[in-house]
This record gives C-alpha cells, sequence and structure tokens, in this order.
C-alpha cells in the first residue's frame, strides 16, 4: 500500500549528534544501537475512526527517533502496519451498515492525510495486514511447529508460560490490561490467562480466509509481529531458521571442514575459506571482535544490499546480479 507523501528533512552536517537514549518504561534509560543502520517498527491504525490526538502523540514521537536519526546519518529502516480486519473496525461497520472494506479504506485516506499535515516522515513500507495473509499464515505455522500454540474449540492461543520472566508488572496488573485489549483472560481453556489468541475461527457474518488452521482470520496479537520480522529480517543478515534451514529449503548448503579445494568459490573473505588457508580471520569477524555487529560496522555484509524475492519480478533478477564478492 502506498504511504503518503515524503517529508524534506534538511540536512544539518555542521551538527555531532550524540548517541540516542530512549526512555523504556520496564529498564529505564537505554542506549540506542550505534550501528548505521536503525529499525523502527510502529503499530498503526484500526481503521473504523477518526485519527485523534492519542494516534498523534504516539506517531509524533516515534518521528522525533526517526528524525534524529537520519540527520545523525543512520539508515532507517521504518515499517509500519494498518490492522484494517479487527473487531472495532467489523463492529462499527455493522453498527452503520456500512461495507467494513469502504469503511477501512476512508479511514486509511483520513490518516494518511492527517499524517502528512502533521509532516510526519512517512514509512519506508505501510502493510495493510490483509494484504499480509500469507507471511502471517507462515509464522503462525512456524509457532505451531515449535510447539507453541494450542487449540480450545477452533481457536489457536499461543502459550506464554515460558516467556513471563520479563513481564514488567504482575500477572493480576497484566490481566486487567489484556482484558481492555480484548484478550480474553477469563476463557475456560486457556492454559494461562495472558495466553494470546493467535488464529480466530470464522463466525457468521464476518470475513474470513482459508488457511491450514481453518476458516477465519488472525488474531492481532500476532500480526504486528509477523510483519516486523517479515520486513526487518534483513537487518539482521542472518537466517532465522538456521539450525533447522533445511526443513525449510531442503537443497539449502551445509560446508564441511574437509571440502578441500572446495572452498576456492566462496568469497576471500569467508572464515571457512581462511582457515583452509591458513590464514587468520579479520578483526571484524564476530569470533575475533566478540560482537556480531562488527560486521556490519565494517561494511562487510550484506544489509542494506539485498532485496526479496516477493519484491522484484522475475525479469529484474539479472539488474540485482552481485559483482561485489571477491
Amino acid at each position: 500500500m502506498n504511504s503518503w507523501p515524503q517529508i524534506f528533512l534538511p540536512p544539518l552536517d555542521d551538527y555531532v549528534f550524540p548517541q540516542l537514549n530512549l526512555l523504556d518504561s520496564n529498564r529505564g534509560l537505554v542506549k540506542a544501537s550505534t550501528s548505521q543502520n536503525f529499525s523502527i517498527y510502529v503499530c498503526g491504525i484500526t481503521p473504523y475512526d477518526s485519527t485523534h490526538l492519542g494516534h498523534a502523540a504516539t506517531y509524533l514521537a516515534f518521528d522525533l527517533i526517526n528524525r534524529y536519526q537520519l540527520l545523525a546519518k543512520h539508515k532507517v529502516d521504518f515499517i509500519e502496519n494498518v490492522t484494517d480486519v479487527d473487531d472495532p473496525l467489523l463492529e462499527r461497520a455493522k453498527r452503520d451498515n456500512q461495507d467494513w472494506q469502504t469503511l477501512a479504506q476512508e479511514q486509511i485516506d483520513l490518516f494518511k492525510s492527517d499524517m502528512s499535515a502533521l509532516r510526519i516522515i512517512p514509512p519506508k513500507k505501510l502493510v495493510k495486514v490483509t494484504e499480509s495473509f500469507d507471511l502471517i499464515e507462515k509464522f503462525i505455522t512456524q509457532l505451531s511447529d515449535r510447539g507453541f500454540l494450542y487449540k480450545i474449540e477452533e481457536d489457536y492461543y499461543f502459550s506464554v508460560g515460558d516467556f513471563l520472566e520479563d513481564l514488567p508488572m504482575s500477572v493480576d496488573q497484566a490481566k486487567v490490561i489484556f482484558q481492555q485489549r480484548g484478550g480474553h483472560p477469563e476463557r475456560i481453556g486457556k492454559k494461562h490467562p495472558l495466553d494470546p489468541v493467535i488464529w480466530l475461527a470464522n463466525q457468521e457474518g464476518d470475513p474470513g480466509w482459508s488457511s491450514k488452521f481453518g476458516f477465519g482470520r488472525p488474531g492481532w496479537h500476532v500480526e504486528c509481529t509477523a510483519i516486523a520480522c517479515h520486513y526487518l529480517d534483513e537487518e539482521s543478515c542472518s537466517c532465522p531458521h538456521y539450525l533447522d534451514r533445511q526443513k525449510y529449503v531442503p537443497d539449502c548448503l551445509s560446508i564441511d571442514s574437509d571440502w578441500g579445494e572446495k572452498f576456492n568459490w566462496l568469497p576471500t573473505s569467508c572464515a571457512y575459506r581462511l582457515l583452509y588457508e591458513g590464514k587468520s580471520l579479520h578483526e571484524w569477524h564476530p569470533l575475533i571482535s566478540g560482537d556480531k555487529n562488527s560486521v556490519h560496522l565494517a561494511g562487510i555484509s550484506v544489509r542494506g544490499r539485498t532485496y526479496r524475492d516477493n519484491e522484484i519480478t522475475q525479469d529484474q533478477l539479472f539488474e540485482h546480479v552481485i559483482n561485489w564478492v571477491e
């Protein structure tokens, strides 16, 4: 989905920007990464009514962070979603006897005009949930394959039992907030009151989509996570499923230490090749520096150089054949 028009940001070349400090309500004051690449994911609106000052406060806050990092010469990867199918939207559409998709689009257009009027720097990608069902289903499948999901009637829930150590409040306090935000902590059959619904079985009269989890739609708790993980993976430059990669790509390469001369086709900076040739690893290698980020700081990684296969057409492939690996 197209975002709103780009905003001109005058450079401040003569100013040295200190490292950005952010206040985390759980951890206190934290320093932002010193990497030249900075990622921001902002949970966007559910488009069932006009945006208000509360929305403006959220987007202005993130816009200040975005502007600061851009002026400090960081590359900012800014992604934002729009939850264009959810209970508040469907309920409002039924109340007003209006098509839910028409209502959603009207409010999205209004939101974009408000953001433009506030001169908010637009995201690199503004992503609708309804345009993201394939990637959301894949993400839910990964959770299911790892044993995190369980079923109540025809709905699927995520089990939070192993992830409560860092909860910044008591469970009772969290239950109150969870209830306010549609979490249904008291539903019979849940393993834990804070378990969120990941896939909702279709209710009569509501829109739904076919999936391996039945006909329905994703819960809003998983939508942002799936979209963020999909669009921001390029920042880590690492495989999110390395240990079980053959499960997803059966012919994914496995490198053996006894390859011998077959190492010669690998880049000259490759650790496997360097060790085979009896050479030392570069100082930026994480095994030497002790810091995974050192590869990015040295400009050796593929960060900022890759495109997803769904972002280009087949006849554009040759435009992206690399020639910078030695």
